[in-house]
């Protein structure tokens, strides 16, 4: 499979007020904001180069509010693909479970999906294909 890069690295916290405390004590700057599919704020850091940025999710209840026992932690990767339905389709034919059956709202201008941990070596990888016209 493709990957044009690694997007991010999403960290489940579990508010806002460690979110920002976290950035503060190693100096990142806060980036775009928004809402997951998955019920919770989503926060970005701005990437300086060479860098991926940082998501952390503040959870609204859900599974998401439960992630290790409700304290947070590293959560999953995100690779960018060129091509989701094309990447979800060569794992499936590897064997791998995703999590939706087709690509779901990743942002204005994305749309991702997720590789279950069990298919790939206990990880929670989500893929994620960013329209060509959005200068990232």
């Amino acid at each position: 499979m493709e990957t044009r890069r690694m997007h991010h690295i999403g960290i489940v916290l579990p508010s806002a007020q460690q979110a920002h405390a976290l950035m503060e004590m190693y100096g990142l700057e806060p980036g775009r904001e928004g809402q997951t599919e998955y019920g919770g704020a989503i926060l970005f850091t701005k990437a300086r180069a060479g860098e991926c940025p940082l998501e952390f999710i503040i959870p609204s209840g859900g599974k998401l509010a439960e992630f290790n026992g409700g304290k947070g932690g590293l959560h999953h990767i995100c690779f960018e693909v060129p091509n989701l339905a094309a990447a979800s389709d060569e794992l499936r034919a590897q064997g791998a479970e995703l999590l939706e059956k087709e690509g779901v709202y990743g942002g204005p201008h994305a749309k991702c999906n997720f590789v279950r941990p069990r298919s790939s070596h206990g990880i929670l990888v989500e893929l994620m294909e960013i329209s060509p016209d959005f200068p990232e």
